[in-house]
Protein backbone atom coordinates (compact mmCIF):
# COMPACT_ATOMS: atom_id res chain seq x y z
CA UNK A 1 0.00 0.00 0.00
CA UNK A 2 2.84 2.35 0.91
CA UNK A 3 4.66 1.64 -2.33
CA UNK A 4 1.49 2.36 -4.22
CA UNK A 5 1.06 5.74 -2.46
CA UNK A 6 4.72 6.58 -3.06
CA UNK A 7 4.43 5.79 -6.75
CA UNK A 8 1.26 7.87 -6.98
CA UNK A 9 2.93 10.87 -5.32
CA UNK A 10 5.96 10.60 -7.58
CA UNK A 11 3.67 10.40 -10.62
CA UNK A 12 1.84 13.56 -9.53
CA UNK A 13 5.12 15.45 -9.07
CA UNK A 14 6.26 14.31 -12.50
CA UNK A 15 3.00 15.48 -14.09
CA UNK A 16 3.27 18.81 -12.26
CA UNK A 17 6.82 19.35 -13.56
CA UNK A 18 5.75 18.51 -17.10
CA UNK A 19 2.87 20.99 -16.85
CA UNK A 20 5.23 23.76 -15.73
CA UNK A 21 7.59 23.00 -18.62
CA UNK A 22 4.72 23.02 -21.10
CA UNK A 23 3.49 26.35 -19.71
CA UNK A 24 6.94 27.90 -20.09
CA UNK A 25 7.23 26.66 -23.67
CA UNK A 26 3.78 28.02 -24.52
CA UNK A 27 4.71 31.41 -23.02
CA UNK A 28 7.91 31.52 -25.09
CA UNK A 29 6.03 30.68 -28.28
CA UNK A 30 3.36 33.31 -27.54
CA UNK A 31 6.08 35.87 -26.84
CA UNK A 32 7.75 35.13 -30.17
CA UNK A 33 4.43 35.43 -31.98
CA UNK A 34 3.70 38.75 -30.23
CA UNK A 35 7.08 40.23 -31.16
CA UNK A 36 6.65 38.92 -34.71
CA UNK A 37 3.32 40.71 -35.04
CA UNK A 38 4.82 43.89 -33.58
CA UNK A 39 7.62 43.80 -36.15
CA UNK A 40 5.15 43.19 -38.99
CA UNK A 41 3.07 46.10 -37.72
CA UNK A 42 6.13 48.37 -37.74
CA UNK A 43 6.98 47.34 -41.31
CA UNK A 44 3.36 47.75 -42.46
CA UNK A 45 3.17 51.21 -40.90
CA UNK A 46 6.42 52.25 -42.58
CA UNK A 47 5.13 50.98 -45.95
CA UNK A 48 1.85 52.87 -45.57
CA UNK A 49 3.66 56.08 -44.66
CA UNK A 50 6.10 55.60 -47.55
CA UNK A 51 3.09 55.35 -49.90
CA UNK A 52 1.62 58.52 -48.43
CA UNK A 53 4.94 60.38 -48.59
CA UNK A 54 5.43 59.35 -52.23
CA UNK A 55 1.93 60.57 -53.07
CA UNK A 56 2.50 63.93 -51.39
CA UNK A 57 5.85 64.27 -53.16
CA UNK A 58 4.24 63.53 -56.53
CA UNK A 59 1.40 65.93 -55.84
CA UNK A 60 3.82 68.71 -54.89
CA UNK A 61 5.90 68.07 -58.00
CA UNK A 62 2.81 67.97 -60.22
CA UNK A 63 1.94 71.57 -59.36
CA UNK A 64 5.45 72.90 -59.89
CA UNK A 65 7.16 72.93 -56.49
CA UNK A 66 10.94 72.79 -56.57
CA UNK A 67 12.75 69.61 -55.63
CA UNK A 68 13.85 70.74 -52.16
CA UNK A 69 10.25 71.59 -51.28
CA UNK A 70 9.09 68.24 -52.64
CA UNK A 71 11.65 66.44 -50.46
CA UNK A 72 10.66 68.43 -47.40
CA UNK A 73 6.97 67.66 -47.91
CA UNK A 74 7.66 63.93 -48.29
CA UNK A 75 9.86 63.77 -45.21
CA UNK A 76 7.26 65.55 -43.09
CA UNK A 77 4.63 62.98 -44.05
CA UNK A 78 7.01 60.15 -43.08
CA UNK A 79 7.76 61.51 -39.60
CA UNK A 80 5.63 58.91 -37.73
CA UNK A 81 7.95 56.17 -39.07
CA UNK A 82 11.17 58.17 -38.78
CA UNK A 83 12.17 57.26 -35.24
CA UNK A 84 13.46 59.54 -32.52
CA UNK A 85 13.99 63.25 -33.17
CA UNK A 86 17.72 63.99 -33.01
CA UNK A 87 17.80 67.66 -33.99
CA UNK A 88 17.25 70.41 -32.86
CA UNK A 89 19.08 70.39 -29.56
CA UNK A 90 15.89 70.69 -27.52
CA UNK A 91 15.12 67.05 -28.28
CA UNK A 92 17.81 65.98 -25.80
CA UNK A 93 15.35 66.65 -22.96
CA UNK A 94 12.61 64.26 -24.10
CA UNK A 95 11.85 61.39 -21.73
CA UNK A 96 8.89 59.94 -23.63
CA UNK A 97 7.25 59.81 -27.04
CA UNK A 98 4.50 62.08 -25.71
CA UNK A 99 7.00 64.86 -25.01
CA UNK A 100 8.39 64.53 -28.53
CA UNK A 101 4.87 64.62 -29.98
CA UNK A 102 4.04 67.81 -28.06
CA UNK A 103 7.23 69.45 -29.32
CA UNK A 104 6.59 68.31 -32.89
CA UNK A 105 3.22 70.06 -32.99
CA UNK A 106 4.97 73.39 -32.55
CA UNK A 107 8.17 72.86 -34.52
CA UNK A 108 7.00 71.01 -37.67
CA UNK A 109 5.18 74.09 -39.05
CA UNK A 110 8.46 76.02 -38.78
CA UNK A 111 10.32 73.22 -40.58
CA UNK A 112 7.64 73.19 -43.28
CA UNK A 113 8.24 76.90 -43.87
CA UNK A 114 12.01 76.48 -43.95
CA UNK A 115 12.58 78.40 -40.71
CA UNK A 116 13.83 75.51 -38.56
CA UNK A 117 16.13 72.54 -39.18
CA UNK A 118 14.77 69.14 -38.21
CA UNK A 119 16.33 65.67 -38.26
CA UNK A 120 15.16 62.21 -37.24
CA UNK A 121 16.84 58.94 -36.47
CA UNK A 122 16.07 57.29 -39.82
CA UNK A 123 16.43 60.28 -42.15
CA UNK A 124 20.09 60.49 -43.06
CA UNK A 125 23.15 58.34 -42.51
CA UNK A 126 25.34 61.43 -42.88
CA UNK A 127 23.15 63.69 -40.76
CA UNK A 128 24.77 66.53 -38.79
CA UNK A 129 26.24 65.44 -35.47
CA UNK A 130 23.65 64.02 -33.11
CA UNK A 131 23.44 65.74 -29.77
CA UNK A 132 25.47 64.16 -26.99
CA UNK A 133 22.49 62.76 -25.08
CA UNK A 134 20.91 61.00 -28.07
CA UNK A 135 19.58 57.59 -27.10
CA UNK A 136 17.53 55.12 -29.07
CA UNK A 137 15.44 53.31 -30.13
CA UNK A 138 13.29 53.62 -27.00
CA UNK A 139 12.94 56.46 -24.55
CA UNK A 140 14.15 55.97 -21.01
CA UNK A 141 17.12 53.74 -21.83
CA UNK A 142 20.61 54.69 -20.60
CA UNK A 143 21.83 57.60 -22.68
CA UNK A 144 24.84 57.09 -24.90
CA UNK A 145 27.00 59.75 -26.47
CA UNK A 146 27.39 59.28 -30.19
CA UNK A 147 27.54 60.79 -33.63
CA UNK A 148 24.88 58.81 -35.40
CA UNK A 149 25.28 55.43 -33.74
CA UNK A 150 22.62 53.58 -31.81
CA UNK A 151 24.75 51.71 -29.34
CA UNK A 152 21.98 50.55 -27.03
CA UNK A 153 20.19 48.58 -29.76
CA UNK A 154 23.12 47.37 -31.83
CA UNK A 155 22.00 49.57 -34.72
CA UNK A 156 24.70 51.66 -36.39
CA UNK A 157 22.59 54.53 -37.69
CA UNK A 158 22.94 53.70 -41.40
CA UNK A 159 19.29 54.33 -42.31
CA UNK A 160 18.37 57.16 -44.65
CA UNK A 161 15.46 58.66 -46.57
CA UNK A 162 15.64 59.22 -50.32
CA UNK A 163 13.11 61.20 -52.36
CA UNK A 164 13.46 61.13 -56.16
CA UNK A 165 11.26 62.89 -58.72
CA UNK A 166 11.19 62.84 -62.49
CA UNK A 167 9.03 64.96 -64.78
CA UNK A 168 7.76 64.85 -68.34
CA UNK A 169 5.30 67.17 -70.04
CA UNK A 170 2.50 64.70 -69.27
CA UNK A 171 3.35 63.24 -65.87
CA UNK A 172 5.50 63.33 -62.75
CA UNK A 173 6.83 60.34 -60.85
CA UNK A 174 7.94 60.35 -57.23
CA UNK A 175 9.82 57.61 -55.41
CA UNK A 176 10.12 57.62 -51.64
CA UNK A 177 12.54 55.19 -50.03
CA UNK A 178 13.60 54.24 -46.51
CA UNK A 179 17.07 52.77 -46.98
CA UNK A 180 18.23 50.25 -44.38
CA UNK A 181 15.14 50.75 -42.26
CA UNK A 182 15.95 49.03 -38.92
CA UNK A 183 14.04 46.03 -37.63
CA UNK A 184 14.24 47.05 -33.99
CA UNK A 185 11.74 44.77 -32.25
CA UNK A 186 13.38 42.34 -29.76
CA UNK A 187 13.84 38.70 -30.88
CA UNK A 188 13.48 39.70 -34.53
CA UNK A 189 16.11 37.07 -35.38
CA UNK A 190 13.44 34.40 -34.95
CA UNK A 191 11.65 35.74 -38.06
CA UNK A 192 14.22 37.79 -40.01
CA UNK A 193 17.81 37.01 -40.93
CA UNK A 194 18.74 40.68 -41.28
CA UNK A 195 18.76 43.82 -39.14
CA UNK A 196 17.29 46.20 -41.71
CA UNK A 197 15.40 46.38 -44.99
CA UNK A 198 14.61 48.86 -47.77
CA UNK A 199 11.04 50.16 -47.94
CA UNK A 200 10.00 52.12 -51.02
CA UNK A 201 6.92 53.45 -52.76
CA UNK A 202 6.32 54.97 -56.18
CA UNK A 203 3.50 57.25 -57.34
CA UNK A 204 2.83 58.69 -60.80
CA UNK A 205 0.49 61.65 -61.36
CA UNK A 206 -0.50 63.96 -64.19
CA UNK A 207 1.79 66.97 -64.55
CA UNK A 208 -0.29 70.12 -64.07
CA UNK A 209 2.66 72.46 -63.60
CA UNK A 210 2.86 73.60 -67.22
CA UNK A 211 -0.76 74.76 -67.24
CA UNK A 212 -0.66 76.23 -63.73
CA UNK A 213 2.57 78.19 -64.15
CA UNK A 214 1.78 79.68 -67.57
Amino acid sequence: MKSRAFAYGRSRRSCSGAAVLESVLVMVVLLLILFGFLQLFQITMARALADFAAFRAARSASVGFRDYLVRREAKIKAIPASGVMVLPEESRNFDSAFEQFAFERSIIPFYSKGRQYLAYEHWESDAPTFHADYHCPYYGLPKSAGSGGCTCSGWTGESAVRVETSRTNESVKAIFRFEDYPLAIPLREAFFNKKSMDISAEVKLTNHASSILQ
